[in-house]
C-alpha cells in the first residue's frame, strides 16, 4: 500500500520480473484509512508506521487486514525512552527529527510495543538493527552541515528543508542512543493467553 503511484508501479514491475506477480498486490492508497475487505498472510511496513496520524487505530486496521495465523513485521524508528525523561536539548533534538520528517507516529519503543499488544498481537518480539546503522558517511557530514541554513527565513518552511533538518537530527540521534531504528514482528503464534512479548528490544 502507498500513496505514491510511481512507488506502486515500480512495486508490480518488481514482482513480475521475481515471479511473484501473480501472488502479490499493490494498491495506491492511504494505509491510515484501508478497508480492502480481505486478509494476508504477510505485512510489511518499513518506515511507515512513524508517519501515522493515529497509530493505534492504524495497528488495529493491519490487525483486521492479517489472517489468523498471518506475520506483521514493522522496521521503523522508535525513542529509546520516555519523552518526559528527555532533556532540554534532547526534546528540541527530537521535535526536529518528528516536524522534519512529519512523525507523527514516532514513539518510545515500550509505547509502541503496547501498542502492538493493544491492537491484538500476543506474540511481540523485537531486535534492534541501530549497529549497523552508519551515520559519519560524506552525506551524513553534508546534511549535518546544510541544516542549519535550511531554519533561514524563506527556507524553513520549504519540504526539502525539513527533511535535512529531520535527516540530521536523526543522525545525532542514533548516535546518542536517543533513536534507535528496530525490527518488530507481531502475531499470535504460538501464543497461549500469556503475552510473551519483551518490554524492550534487544
Amino acid at each position: 500500500v502507498s500513496l505514491i503511484r510511481l512507488q506502486i508501479h515500480e512495486a508490480r514491475k518488481q514482482a513480475g520480473r521475481a515471479g511473484v506477480g501473480q501472488r502479490a498486490r499493490f494498491v495506491e492508497a492511504d494505509f491510515e484509512h484501508l478497508d480492502l475487505g480481505e486478509r494476508f498472510d504477510l505485512v510489511i511496513a518499513i518506515e511507515a508506521l512513524a508517519h501515522a496520524g493515529d497509530l493505534q487505530a492504524v495497528l488495529h486496521g493491519v490487525r483486521r487486514h492479517l489472517a489468523e495465523d498471518g506475520l506483521l513485521i514493522v522496521v521503523d524508528d522508535s525513542l529509546s525512552r520516555p519523552e518526559d525523561a528527555l532533556t532540554a536539548s534532547q526534546q528540541r533534538l527530537v521535535r526536529a527529527f518528528r516536524e522534519g520528517w512529519r512523525l507523527h507516529g514516532l514513539a518510545p519503543e515500550q509505547v509502541f510495543g503496547e501498542r502492538l499488544r493493544a491492537a491484538g498481537f500476543r506474540n511481540v518480539q523485537c531486535r534492534d538493527l541501530t549497529p549497523w546503522i552508519r551515520t559519519r558517511r560524506l552525506r551524513d557530514w553534508l546534511v549535518r552541515a546544510c541544516a542549519p541554513v535550511t531554519a533561514l527565513p524563506g527556507l524553513r518552511t520549504r519540504p526539502f528543508s525539513g527533511n535535512i533538518r529531520g535527516g540530521a537530527a536523526l543522525s545525532r540521534g542514533l548516535e546518542q542512543g536517543l533513536i534507535r531504528h528496530l525490527l518488530w514482528t507481531a502475531d499470535d503464534r504460538g501464543a497461549d493467553g500469556q503475552a510473551r512479548s519483551r518490554p524492550v528490544c534487544t
